[in-house]
């Protein structure tokens, strides 16, 4: 029986034949620029073996029918714990029944046809489900994608079949000097020192791109067709929800189910994940390829220039007068330890506050008796939280979390240099989950504002400079 061993994605894999009269490498031309050598002490993924004598038992209990670019894969489960999977073209002509192993590391296919097509087509397709699911929990996923390679990175472009992802990297490899094409259907992304890694395999649909290459993911693109040329960064939550459907899986198994997640979980954190609308026209790649292409350190620099512009824009008004500026009598105010334990009140009870503003310790964010916040009852807190706390008998701060350890909370107002106040979290009298401003509303949970956050705390070693500008211009 003769083996032939490939390396896909730094997985060796391993094919043998049975009768070679019949059936040999000549069945999977697109694998011969994966042909390797075992290196001293590998093993193999999985091995496949091409044996059209396979007895099949008749005794299974069919697990569900799903389709593939029109072809059709009838999935039963065997007794033994393991697979068998019948697959039909397009036709519905069936050209081939794989048995596997319950971890798919060791697989029989028997060729149903005479034509020639249709035995390729049953051991190509073999191959690429018996390597998806056997390395499902392996940080391995295999991405329905059209992938293209520009500076080193691969870029990913999801979509339905026919929708356009092959037109958009063709459109980059026509109008961006320094492209090329990696993969045009099924590449493979692995997690390697958690970072993901796209690979060109053997599947790449109608187009002949067979690459053994690999590179670093530089971003992922879901398309859409539209009227016009727009693009948006995803939150985690969607971009998982648009990335599941692209992945081979299994969910009726616990282990692919759940392996597959956690890689494409994986991937999320570590790239962006991009909606593109588009055109099939050059402004739509242009305008991919300049958003997505950025790299974290110029993504950092925009966010400083849109933090700094935000500083540097004038308040309209500077804040109202004490004792009015429209003249009548001064204004009547209850002290703020009095209204403050009205709030903490009233959010322990569980209802929400509104509050104004006073001070100027949570600048730039909130600006003294212009903004307001609506407070609520406090869950679970986390750094970067602003909250109202009593750090002691009728002493309440609005500022910001920056520390947590066990029960105490240390806490710093945005406006401050230096110094900080701590407290217990049975302190905490309500967590700010609005910022209401004269003309607009900011939710605490808003990205952008988060990310504002994030590099302010960071900035602290030059906030001071920074306050004296903004004190400047407001």
């Amino acid at each position: 029986m003769k083996s032939t061993y490939y390396r896909i994605a730094d997985h060796l894999v391993c094919i043998k034949y049975t009768d070679e009269k019949k059936n040999d490498e000549s069945l999977i031309p697109s694998f011969r620029p994966f042909v390797a050598e075992p290196r001293e002490g590998e093993e193999c993924l999985l091995t496949l073996t091409v044996d059209d004598e396979m007895q099949c038992i008749e005794e299974r209990d069919e697990v569900g029918q799903f389709d593939g670019s029109g072809n059709n894969y009838g999935v039963y489960a065997m007794p033994d714990g393991g697979y068998l999977i019948e697959m039909s073209n397009w036709r519905g002509e069936l050209c081939g029944v794989l048995r596997s192993s319950r971890l798919f590391t060791e697989n029989t296919i028997a060729l149903k046809s005479d034509q020639r097509a249709n035995r390729m087509f049953a051991v190509n397709n073999a191959m690429m489900l018996a390597y998806a699911y056997a390395g499902a929990d392996k940080s391995t996923v295999l991405l329905h994608a059209s992938v293209i390679r520009k500076d080193g990175r691969g870029y990913l472009m999801t979509a339905p079949s026919g929708t356009g992802k092959s037109t958009h990297t063709f459109l980059w490899y026509k109008n961006i000097p320094g492209c090329d094409l990696m993969n045009d259907d099924n590449p493979v992304v692995r997690i390697i020192d958690g970072k993901p890694i796209i690979y060109g395999t053997p599947w790449s649909g109608k187009t002949p791109c067979y690459r053994n290459i690999k590179a670093p993911v530089g971003a992922i693109v879901r398309i859409y067709q539209r009227p016009k040329n727009e693009i948006r960064r995803m939150r985690p939550v969607e971009s998982l929800a648009q990335l599941l459907p692209a992945a081979s899986n299994m969910k009726w198994d616990q282990r692919i189910y759940l392996g597959v997640c956690d890689t494409l979980s994986a991937i999320i954190k570590s790239v962006n994940i991009y909606e593109l609308g588009c055109l099939p026209d050059a402004e739509a790649a242009l305008l991919c390829y300049k958003t997505v292409s950025r790299s974290e350190e110029e993504e950092v620099k925009a966010l400083i220039k849109k933090i700094l512009r935000f500083l540097m824009t004038p308040v309209r008004k500077r804040y109202q007068k004490r004792n009015g500026e429209h003249g009548g009598e001064p204004r009547k105010e209850i002290p703020n330890r009095v209204l403050l334990g009205l709030a903490r009140d009233m959010i322990r009870e569980g209802h929400s506050a509104t509050i104004s503003v006073k001070g100027f310790s949570m600048r730039p964010f909130l600006e003294h008796e212009r903004d307001r916040v609506v407070l609520e009852p406090a869950g679970e807190l986390h750094i970067g939280d602003a909250v109202l706390a009593e750090i002691e008998p009728d002493h309440y701060v609005l500022h910001r979390i920056i520390a947590i350890e066990d029960d105490r909370l240390t806490l710093m107002g945005d406006g401050n240099t230096r110094g900080t106040e701590s407290c217990k979290r049975e302190d905490v009298a309500g967590i700010v989950t609005q910022y209401l401003r004269p003309h607009r509303t900011l939710l605490a949970s808003d990205p952008k504002l988060q990310r504002r956050i994030r590099l302010w705390r960071r900035l602290l070693p030059i906030r001071r400079y920074l306050l004296i500008i903004y004190k400047a211009i407001v």
